[in-house]
C-alpha cells in the first residue's frame, strides 16, 4: 500500500501505541541542529502536560487539539503572508520542508501551489530539485514564485545559479537578506510608521517559530510521503494534520482579505502573549551572513525590483 499524500493524510490518520514515546524520539531522531534540538522538545513539553494519559486513551486526540490550540494564534500572520504571496501574480512554489505550514491556507484560497523540495544535503551533493504538486505532474510551465520562511536565501541562491529559476521571484516570511522581500520585515516598518510598538526582532522570532514545528512529512524519491502508523513520525502526523485541517478552515473563513496595519500589529501582540511564541530568543545571526549578502550577485528579486516593487525593512 503507497503512503498517502498529504491531502489524503489529513482526511485519515490512525495511529497505535504509546504516543509520547513515538514523538519523543521523533524530535531526537530528526532536530535540526539550529532549531528544533531547542525548540521541539519544549513544544513537546507543553503538548503532553496538555494532554495527560488517561486510563480510557485517547491522548493523541487529546494532543492534536492541544497542538491546534497552541498554533492558531499564529494564523492570522501566517495567511496575510499567503495572501501577499497570491497578489504577486506567480504561481507559488513552497520550500520543503519549512514552508509546508502555508499549504492549507493557500488551498482554501483555490490555489493548488507546487512544493520545491531542494535542502542542504542535496546542495552538497549536487542533486537537483523536485517538483512536487498534488494535482499535476512533471515541473511548472510557468513562472513561480519560491515561497519561504527565509531569512538570508542561501539554498534560494543555488538554484538561481544552477539556473532552475531563470527569472527568479521570491517571497520570504522573513528576511536578512535586503535583496529578497520579507513580508514580516515590510510589515512591522509599516507599523512602526503608522505609530505601533513593534520589536523589528519580532521579524525574527515568528521565522524561528514557524522553522521549528513539528515536521511530519519525509521528502522521498516519488515525492512527499506521510509516517505512516509504524515508525516513530506517526504522532507528529497525526498533530500536523490537525494543524492543517484548522488552517485550512481558517483560510476559507478569511478568504483573501489581507489585514491592516493595526490588525496586523495586534495580530502579532495577541501571537505574542499565546504559548506558541516559544522563540523567545531569536536563533543568533549566522556569522558568515553580512559576507553572504555582500556576495550576494543576483540583484533585487521580484517582488522587489522596478518602481512598483514592494518595500522590505532592510534594518528589520
Amino acid at each position: 500500500m503507497e503512503d498517502p499524500t498529504p491531502r489524503e493524510a489529513i482526511a485519515r490518520i490512525s495511529v497505535a501505541g504509546e504516543e509520547s514515546t513515538l514523538l519523543r524520539h521523533w524530535v531526537e531522531v530528526n532536530a535540526d541542529p539550529v532549531h528544533d534540538v531547542i525548540a521541539a522538545p519544549a513544544l513537546l513539553d507543553r503538548l503532553l502536560g496538555a494532554a495527560p494519559a488517561t486510563p480510557g486513551g485517547g491522548r493523541l486526540e487529546a494532543m492534536a487539539r492541544a497542538y491546534g490550540d497552541l498554533l492558531e494564534p499564529l494564523f492570522p500572520l501566517w495567511h496575510d503572508f499567503v495572501v501577499a504571496c497570491l497578489a504577486v501574480k506567480r504561481t507559488p512554489a513552497l520550500m520543503l520542508r519549512d514552508a509546508l505550514q502555508f499549504w492549507p491556507f493557500f488551498e482554501a484560497l483555490g490555489v493548488s501551489p507546487w512544493f520545491l523540495a531542494y535542502s542542504r544535503k542535496d546542495e552538497r551533493r549536487g542533486a537537483p530539485p523536485r517538483w512536487l504538486n498534488l494535482q499535476r505532474s512533471g515541473n511548472p510551465t510557468e513562472e513561480p514564485l519560491v515561497v519561504d520562511t527565509g531569512i538570508y536565501g542561501t539554498l534560494l541562491a543555488s538554484l538561481i545559479e544552477s539556473g532552475v529559476l531563470l527569472r527568479p521571484a521570491a517571497m520570504f516570511l522573513t528576511t536578512r537578506n535586503p535583496n529578497v522581500f520579507g513580508h514580516t520585515n515590510a510589515r512591522i516598518e509599516a507599523s512602526i510608521l503608522a505609530g505601533a510598538v513593534v520589536d523589528p526582532e519580532d521579524a525574527i522570532r515568528l521565522c524561528d517559530t514557524a522553522e521549528s514545528l513539528l515536521k511530519a512529512f519525509e521528502i522521498v524519491d516519488g515525492g512527499l510521503s506521510t509516517i505512516t502508523a509504524t515508525t516513530p513520525n506517526a504522532a507528529a502526523c497525526a498533530l500536523t494534520c490537525e494543524l492543517f485541517r484548522r488552517a485550512f478552515k481558517y483560510g476559507l473563513q478569511r478568504g483573501r482579505r489581507a489585514l491592516s496595519d493595526a490588525e496586523w500589529a495586534n495580530a502579532l501582540s495577541h501571537a505574542k502573549s499565546e504559548p506558541s511564541w516559544f522563540r523567545h530568543d531569536p536563533v543568533p545571526a549566522w556569522e558568515e551572513g553580512l559576507h553572504f549578502v555582500e556576495r550576494w550577485r543576483h540583484g533585487a528579486l521580484a517582488p522587489l525590483e522596478g518602481p512598483q516593487g514592494l518595500r522590505v525593512g532592510a534594518k528589520s
